[in-house]
């Protein structure tokens, strides 16, 4: 099944610079986690790695085998770079968990794309080239960023949701 993830990534990303990506920093309101702080070339990670809490708010317990998903993630990330795939080009990923929540995957998604609700279409807060995004997981919110990404010039590809 990791083979799946690994393939995924590798179509979204053709390269990146030798650099074993361990680092890793979560946001100061925790909505995501960077992998690769150094890296100027991010893949979107929305992953539905939680069940959804009780309620609208919150997160339930944790889904093992979406951390497998996270952890396969990191590992191509990190294997990209250290082949140097593409030369002087550093690969990240941003991944966003979304508690399987449509909100949450459509807030992930307008992170990511910050022109896409700006007032200035050329907003970016940062000079990484955003590459594309791997889920969500789930169909619920694979059916909301989906129809979200077709209005933004965008890849994602949801190799889990059915």
């Amino acid at each position: 099944m990791w083979w799946r993830w690994a393939l995924s990534i590798l179509t979204l990303v053709s390269t990146g610079q030798g650099q074993n990506l361990v680092t890793q920093v979560c946001s100061k309101d925790m909505t995501y986690t960077d992998i690769g702080t150094n890296a100027n070339a991010i893949i979107g990670g929305i992953y539905d790695m939680r069940e959804s809490g009780t309620g609208k708010f919150g997160c339930g317990a944790v889904i093992r085998d979406l951390i497998q998903v996270l952890e396969a993630s990191r590992f191509t990330i990190s294997t990209l770079n250290t082949a140097n795939y593409v030369p002087g080009v550093t690969f990240g990923m941003r991944v966003y968990d979304t508690c399987q929540k449509k909100s949450v995957a459509l807030k992930a998604l307008q992170e990511l794309y910050p022109q896409t609700t700006a007032r200035n279409p050329f907003c970016s807060q940062s000079n990484n080239l955003i590459l594309g995004s791997v889920g969500p997981l789930s169909s619920s919110t694979a059916v909301v960023a989906a129809d979200y990404a077709s209005s933004i010039p965008t890849s994602l590809i949801t190799p889990r949701a059915a």
